[in-house]
């Protein structure tokens, strides 16, 4: 039976969302998440980057997929396109952080560096006073993909959805009662324009 023509094909449009600039990103932070996260182990008074690269990793990834909503065209709809940028993105960065953080953490000389850290620091280690093992990278999974999405939703908001909005009001008009004309334009603009201001507001609040 001949394959269906009609739309673009699943797995074809998933690999045009992965751009070649995103997978080099992900590869690249979880290079740099080894080296600091083994720094880490034996960094007892937090001085060093540590985790936070392993953790924030999947957040710069969503990012930047959601920035790549401004500038490259796919076949996927808009729509699908904003929950693949949020949720999809930063999942194989937040698997390979998980990978990082549990597979090291795993090993003998992880705990031995651990505590002799710890020891010299009066029995306290800032990033690892929880223990080391590969349980830690189950929670380093669910935390870091979380705070990905998070990270691609409030990108989407403030910077690209203002954006999108007028360049490719079509696009965002389609599914609401706003209509698709000149006025329509200006009114979903300002709603996301607006809508990014009081979230910077809000951020700018919480950081004083």
């Amino acid at each position: 039976m001949p394959a269906r023509s009609g739309g673009p094909r699943v797995l074809t449009a998933l690999r045009d969302e992965f751009s070649p600039w995103l997978w080099a990103l992900t590869a690249l932070l979880g290079a740099l998440a080894v080296v600091t996260t083994w720094r880490s182990m034996g960094d007892a008074g937090g001085d060093g980057l540590g985790l936070l690269v392993p953790t924030a990793a999947p957040a710069v990834v969503s990012a930047w997929a959601v920035l790549e909503l401004v500038w490259r065209h796919t076949d996927m709809p808009l729509p699908t396109r904003l929950f693949l940028a949020c949720i999809s993105a930063p999942l194989p960065s937040a698997v390979v952080s998980a990978l990082v953080v549990g597979g090291l953490s795993a090993l003998p000389a992880a705990g031995r560096t651990v505590r002799a850290a710890a020891d010299a620091n009066g029995g306290f280690h800032y990033w690892w006073d929880d223990g080391v093992g590969p349980i830690t990278g189950v929670w380093t999974f669910f935390g870091s993909w979380g705070i990905g999405g998070a990270a691609g939703l409030i990108a989407l908001l403030v910077l690209v959805m203002p954006v999108l909005a007028w360049t490719r009001s079509g696009e965002v008009l389609e599914g609401t009662r706003v209509a698709n004309h000149g006025q329509g334009r200006l009114v979903i603009t300002g709603v996301y324009a607006v809508l990014a201001l009081v979230l910077v507001g809000l951020c700018v609040v919480q950081l004083r």
